[in-house]
């Protein structure tokens, strides 16, 4: 073993020092912070929190991870999931009517486990009721040709950053959008 001392800059130790005293873990199981690959954003939960707009990320290299990933809150999803197939289902063209709204489910599943550690609040039945109320809305007003993939209804990069109609339609169905025969969204489409 080598004496010889890399060089590190101030981030890189702070990481360290964070990861050491099990302070990643805290923050990803707290919903302040997603992982995507080797690179760690600071969630809108944590944004709201700390009243400020956080710009940038965090790309770790060779990062372990093993710790985050087995600490961090964990929503069930399976593959052979009867939520998950119904979720999958609602973007079929037997339920809406046009072809090629559906993603694969081995990227829904990523998707969704991603969701649910940015939006802790919503669990599956949350997500079924808010895409019901979703595909209801735009069938009520017409629009069902103007319908998001089923990937991008859960979260698309827009101009760089995540940005998900999901969490904004649980949020209505949350609010009241329960009752989808007298429901009108003025704020969504």
């Amino acid at each position: 073993m080598s004496n010889q001392k890399t060089n590190k800059g101030f981030y890189e130790v702070l990481w360290e020092i964070c990861q050491k005293q099990n302070l990643i873990v805290r923050w990803v199981a707290d919903g302040y912070i997603i992982k995507s690959r080797d690179t760690y954003f600071w969630t809108p939960k944590a944004m709201e929190e700390f009243e400020c707009n956080i710009v940038g990320e965090l790309k770790i290299e060779n990062p372990d991870l093993s710790t985050i990933e087995l600490e961090a809150p964990k929503k069930e999803i399976s593959l052979e999931d009867n939520k998950l197939a119904e979720f999958i289902s609602l973007f079929g063209r037997q339920n809406i009517g046009i072809p090629g709204k559906g993603t694969p489910k081995i990227t829904v599943v990523k998707k969704l486990i991603k969701f649910f550690v940015e939006y802790p609040e919503y669990n599956m039945d949350d997500v079924i009721g808010a895409t019901k109320l979703y595909i209801a809305t735009l069938k009520k007003q017409g629009s069902i040709r103007f319908i998001r993939e089923c990937g991008y209804f859960i979260s698309k990069k827009i101009d760089g950053v995540d940005q998900s109609d999901l969490a904004k339609w649980c949020e209505e169905y949350k609010e009241g959008g329960q009752s989808f025969t007298d429901y009108t969204s003025h704020t969504l489409l």
